[in-house]
């Protein structure tokens, strides 16, 4: 559901509807809209197999981007090696959820069915997000205690640190990916779907 890019930019533009800041981590969060044809649990279900969101791990019903803006600076220290002066990362999200037209034919049982799917999709995002901050929290927690006989080098760990962070992160959210998948496809917009053609 979501596309996994744990990534340090140098440049970064925004447009954030929510932000926050925690430990060193600045947030922002973007929300958008994937839009959905249809009024029954059927004809909703066939428009998203043909029109899924073009999520970065394949078609997705809802979707969430991270980008991030590292400023570290370093210092000399007395012993004449080199050590992290400051750690700031700022982390900005774009999460695209699933929207339909609730007011028009919908039956309001089919109503109830599509509102527990957007509530599944935008919790779903979100657990995504809190994965991606507390990844990013460890990294600048790790990467404010670096040291190297220089500057140069305490930059290049830093690089290293990001990679193998980015790696492991990617990793959990793919199990996680896969746990909820199973909890998607009970839900019951899909469940009347598949009823319906039997």
């Amino acid at each position: 559901m979501h596309g996994r890019r744990f990534r340090i930019c140098l440049a970064l533009a925004l447009l954030a509807s929510t932000s926050a800041a925690v430990a060193g981590v600045t947030t922002h969060t973007d929300y958008r809209d994937y839009q959905l044809d249809g009024s029954t649990p059927t004809a909703i279900v066939d428009f998203f197999h043909a029109h899924p969101f073009p999520g970065d791990a394949g078609p997705a019903l809802a979707n969430i981007r991270d980008s991030y803006r590292l400023n570290l600076t370093t210092r000399q220290r007395p012993d004449g090696s080199c050590g992290v002066g400051n750690v700031d990362l700022d982390a900005s999200f774009v999460i695209t959820l699933p929207k339909a037209d609730e007011e028009s034919a919908m039956s309001s049982r089919t109503r109830a069915m599509w509102r527990e799917v957007v509530a599944f999709a935008r919790n779903h995002e979100l657990g995504h997000r809190s994965m991606f901050l507390a990844c990013a929290q460890n990294f600048v927690a790790r990467a404010s205690r670096l040291t190297a006989p220089t500057c140069g080098a305490v930059e290049s760990a830093a690089e290293r640190l990001q990679a193998s962070m980015r790696a492991a992160c990617d990793a959990g959210q793919g199990s996680y990916d896969a746990r909820e998948a199973r909890r998607a496809g009970n839900l019951s917009l899909f469940v009347a779907a598949r009823l319906a053609r039997r």
